[in-house]
Order: structure tokens, then sequence, then C-alpha cells
């Protein structure tokens, strides 16, 4: 029982080190399985939420279409009739 006395701090080292490891390797798989599944979660949410963007532009390219039918068409705005009156230039030379 040599390693009682001075040599006790190296096991104490090789024992620290060799728990750190398994930790390690216990830990690094379940980090990469998060890792995939986050990055998955957010894929789909950014898929759903594009592809809902896309039906709204989609429905404003309708609209535009629709009003570039029929670009003159006044029956369903309102119009404001405005009275003009010719202004005079003064020359003051």
């Amino acid at each position: 029982m040599d390693f009682v006395g001075k040599n006790f701090a190296v096991v104490w080292k090789i024992i620290l080190a060799l728990i750190i490891v398994v930790v390690f390797i216990r830990i690094v798989p379940l980090l990469a399985v998060a890792g995939v599944l986050l990055f998955l979660i957010l894929k789909v949410k950014r898929y759903f939420k594009d592809k809902k963007n896309y039906v709204f532009k989609s429905q404003d390219k309708q609209n535009i279409k629709k009003d570039k039918e029929e670009p003159f068409d006044f029956s369903h705005k309102k119009i404001i009739d405005v009275d003009y009156y010719e202004v005079k230039k003064s020359s003051k030379s």
C-alpha cells in the first residue's frame, strides 16, 4: 500500500479522468440527438411559416392582376370633385 502516501494524488487524477471520460461519452450522444431534434423543429416551423406567407403572396398577386384588368374603374371608389382656377402670372419687370 505504498500509493497511500505520496502517489495517492496520481490515483485521484486517474479516477477523475476516467469519470470525466465516461460522463462525456454518455452525454455527447444525448447532446447530438437534442441538437438534431432542435434543428428539425426549427426547419419544420420555418417551412410552415414560409408556406403561409407564400399563400398570402399568391393571393396578393391575384388581387394585383384584378386591379390591372380594370385600372380606371371608379365605380367602387370614392371620387372627389375639385374645381380649379387658372392662376395668371404677374410680370414684374
